[in-house]
């Protein structure tokens, strides 16, 4: 049997089941009521929209040449988001005072700041399509959005009108973005210059930039690309001043090439390391052993050992293993930064052991002992640059994303096997002038290339190279701003 009830407590089991009611009509049909409200009810055809801005007043923008200290040479065109939800209107007045808050207090500061370090920065207030007619595809809202269009496409002439030179960014945001892809479509496309001068803006942003054309009128901007890439079906002064021409006009192998580009800058980065860090330490020993007055501590076909096993064979596997990697402009500070350590420390810790090794026993054995000791070194770099483990031993960024690979580890053991087997087998011996060496020789050489492998780490990890190059910068600055006696 059903318990009485009150009338308050109908009236209270009422009231709870039409606020449930209610909560689950606004979560079914909530973008229906929010249509509903944003809909201005009126056809666009019939529409009064809101007085046209006057470009040539500074209250016609939000923001006009504004330029931060120590910001870059470019000219930034920002064409801001949607700020204005709608109503009564399609389009919203360039005063409208909860519109212009958002803009001001969340748009500029969030989308528009990033780029003041580039130069000075323009956002013209246009009369922009309402959020309504970004959630309709009623014909009235695409006429909204080219109306706002023109607007942008008014102030873009006069803003570029004002600076005929000098390189330019065009940034959008949401409804902006989709304003600036038909700007660039009517207006940069059809205009060389204008191309040109959006590249330079991206160079001088240390951006790596490539452009596609097939006209005429690409020909200025493929030039001061880093990379043109040209159409087959293109004109042929286009396709003579490009770097790539795509066969058929098909861009599927643009994402192989740029990998295996990728791969051969790797790999070419490896190979130089290998070679450049011999020379390097080379150089050294056989400098502060001249001057000393000591004997060389190689002979050609000592040189030639430690050139084949550690620098010759290796370098061809580690070419072949490559992996893609992004190649920077600071390509030959890497390179050095590789190089620098592991040299000036092999050379450091390479002509003390070959001193005590002349003083103590016979020249072929002191030669044995720095050969041996450089091949260990020289073997024990590559898996240093390739460890088998996903860690980088090379870099102090922690954005870089190192890959595990045990190959290089098992090379660099084959070749040090081989390198043995060069004291066992007699005519290999004799012909690289080898001589046993002692236990105890040997036990110290491999202790010290230990060592030598730990404090090119520590200096690698520490960016050493990199810190001596800002003392000598900073030294050398101080020294110019010395004013004159």
């Amino acid at each position: 049997m059903w318990p009485k009830l009150t009338f308050r407590q109908w009236v209270g089991y009422a009231g709870f089941a039409l606020v449930l009611l209610l909560t689950a009509a606004v979560a079914v049909w909530r973008g229906d009521i929010l249509r509903a409200g944003l809909d201005p009810q009126i056809p666009f055809q019939t529409y009064k929209p809101p007085a046209a801005p006057d470009y040539a007043s500074e209250d016609a923008w939000a923001l006009l040449n504004a330029r931060a200290p120590g910001a870059g040479p470019a000219h930034v065109f920002f064409i801001h988001s949607t700020t204005y939800d709608g109503g009564s209107d399609w389009n919203g007045a360039i005063d409208d005072r909860r519109a212009l808050d958002k803009l001001r207090s969340v748009v500029l500061p969030n989308y528009a700041g990033p780029f003041a370090s580039a130069g000075d920065v323009s956002a013209p207030l246009y009369r922009q399509a309402s959020l309504y007619s970004r959630l309709t595809l009623r014909e009235d809202a695409r006429e909204a959005r080219a109306f706002a269009y023109g607007d942008v496409q008014t102030a873009f002439d006069r803003w570029l009108a004002a600076r005929p030179e000098g390189p330019i960014v065009l940034v959008g945001v949401e409804q902006g973005a989709d304003i600036l892809d038909r700007l660039l479509h009517d207006r940069v496309a059809r205009t060389p210059s204008l191309k040109a001068r959006l590249v330079a803006a991206l160079r001088r942003e240390g951006q790596w930039v490539a452009m596609v054309g097939d006209g005429v009128n690409d020909i200025l901007s493929l030039k001061q690309a880093h990379l043109g890439i040209a159409m087959q079906s293109g004109s042929q002064a286009t396709r003579a001043v490009a770097d790539i021409v795509l066969l058929e006009d098909s861009f599927s192998a643009l994402p192989e090439a740029v990998i295996e580009g990728q791969r051969i800058v790797a790999g070419m980065t490896d190979s130089m390391a290998l070679f450049l860090t011999r020379v390097l330490y080379m150089a050294l020993t056989i400098l502060v052993t001249a001057i000393a007055g000591l004997a060389m501590p190689v002979d050609p076909k000592h040189n030639t050992v430690v050139a084949l096993l550690t620098v010759g064979i290796p370098a061809l596997a580690l070419a072949y293993w490559a992996r893609p990697s992004r190649a920077g402009f600071d390509a030959l500070r890497r390179i050095l930064a590789l190089v620098v350590p592991p040299a000036v420390v092999l050379a450091a810790m390479g002509l003390p052991l070959y001193w005590w090794a002349t003083s103590t026993m016979s020249l072929p054995e002191a030669r044995t002992t720095f050969t041996t000791f450089a091949v260990m070194c020289g073997l024990l770099l590559v898996p240093l640059l390739h460890p088998p483990i996903a860690v980088s031993f090379t870099s102090s960024h922690p954005t870089e994303h190192p890959h595990a690979d045990v190959r290089p580890t098992v090379l660099a053991l084959a070749m040090f096997a081989l390198y043995v087997l060069c004291f066992v087998v007699q005519p290999a011996s004799d012909f690289f002038e080898l001589v046993p060496l002692g236990a105890g020789v040997f036990a110290l050489t491999a202790v010290m290339a230990a060592g030598w492998a730990i404090i090119t780490v520590v200096l690698w990890r520490a960016d050493v190279y990199q810190r001596c190059l800002d003392i000598v910068a900073g030294w050398r600055g101080r020294k110019v701003a010395q004013p004159a006696d």
